[in-house]
C-alpha cells in the first residue's frame, strides 16, 4: 500500500507542473524532453535492477497497445492543461476511475454494482457541467481532459495482463518507451519540435522527469500486490495534492461554480470506495 500512496502523491505534485511548464516552454518541447529522460530513467532502472529480459510477444504487443494508448492519454492531457487550470483538469480524472473500473471488470472479472455505477456516471457528469462554468458545449480543454481520462482509464488496467508475466519494471520500460517513440514520431518529424539540449539541464523539466519515473515505477509495482482496481481507487485521490501545488505554488484561482463541480468529483470518487 505504501507504494501507491507515495505514487499518489507523486502524480499529484507532477501534474501541477504541466501547466507552468507548458505556458513558458510550449507544449511540445516540453513533452518531447520530459519523455525522452523518463524513458532513460525507467531504462537505466530496469538495467540496474538486473532483471531478466522475459521475451513473450504477446504480452509484450500487450503493453506496447497500452503505452500507444497511453500517449494519447499524455498528449490529450497536455493539451489540456495548455487550455484549462490544473485543478479543473484533474479532477475530470474521475472519468479514468470509472472506466478503470469497467475495464477491470472486463480484464479480470473484478464486479461492481452497476446501480451505484450509473449514479457515479450521473454524478460525475454534473461535476463536469460545473467545472465547465455550467455551460452545455465543452470547452476543448475539457474535451482534451476527458480524452485523456478514458485513454488512462483503459491502458493503466490494461498493464496488469502483462505485468504478472514481465514484471512491473519491464513492462513499465516498453510503455514508456512506446510512448517515447510516438512522441517524437509525432512533435519531432511531424510537427517539427526542436531539441534544445538546455532543456535536458532545466531543473523543472527534471523535477517533472524524475517524479514521473518515481511514481510510475512505484505504481505498477503495486500492481505485484493488490488487486488492479484498488490501486485505481487509491491512485485517483491524486486531485487533491494536485490542488494544493497548484494553489500554493502557482497561486491558480477558479470560480465558484468550478469548485462545486470539484466537491461533486471528489465526492464521486469516494463514493467509488463505499
Amino acid at each position: 500500500m505504501i507504494f501507491i500512496i507515495i505514487s499518489t502523491i507523486l502524480f499529484g505534485f507532477l501534474d501541477s507542473l504541466w501547466r507552468p511548464l507548458i505556458l513558458e516552454k510550449g507544449l511540445g518541447s516540453v513533452l518531447v524532453h520530459r519523455t525522452i529522460l523518463t524513458a532513460l530513467f525507467i531504462s537505466v532502472a530496469f538495467l540496474f535492477s538486473q532483471d531478466s529480459f522475459v521475451y513473450n510477444p504477446k504480452m509484450i504487443l500487450i503493453t506496447i497497445g497500452s503505452g500507444a494508448i497511453s500517449c494519447i492519454g499524455l498528449v490529450s492531457l497536455t493539451k489540456a492543461f495548455a487550455r484549462e487550470k490544473t485543478a479543473t483538469v484533474v479532477f475530470l480524472n474521475v472519468f479514468t476511475l470509472l472506466i478503470g473500473q469497467i475495464t477491470s471488470y472486463i480484464l479480470f472479472s473484478q464486479e461492481i454494482s452497476f446501480t451505484k455505477y450509473m449514479l457515479q456516471i450521473s454524478f460525475a457528469m454534473l461535476s463536469i457541467i460545473l467545472i465547465n462554468e455550467g455551460g452545455i458545449k465543452l470547452s476543448r480543454g475539457i474535451l482534451f481532459a476527458l480524452v485523456a481520462s478514458f485513454s488512462f482509464g483503459i491502458a493503466y488496467p490494461l498493464m496488469g495482463v502483462p505485468i504478472s508475466e514481465l514484471g512491473s519494471l519491464q513492462a513499465t520500460m516498453i510503455q514508456e518507451l512506446t510512448v517515447l517513440a510516438s512522441i517524437l514520431l509525432y512533435f519531432l518529424v511531424i510537427s517539427k519540435v526542436k531539441i534544445n539540449m538546455r532543456f535536458f539541464y532545466d531543473s523543472k523539466i527534471l523535477l517533472l522527469s524524475i517524479c514521473t519515473t518515481v511514481s510510475l515505477i512505484l505504481y505498477f509495482f503495486a500492481y505485484n500486490y493488490l488487486p488492479v482496481y484498488k490501486i485505481n481507487l487509491v491512485a485517483n485521490l491524486y486531485p487533491v495534492t494536485a490542488l494544493l501545488s497548484a494553489a500554493v505554488l502557482f497561486n491558480e484561482r477558479l470560480t465558484h461554480k468550478q469548485y462545486a463541480g470539484i466537491f461533486i468529483a471528489l465526492l464521486t470518487t469516494i463514493t467509488l470506495f463505499l
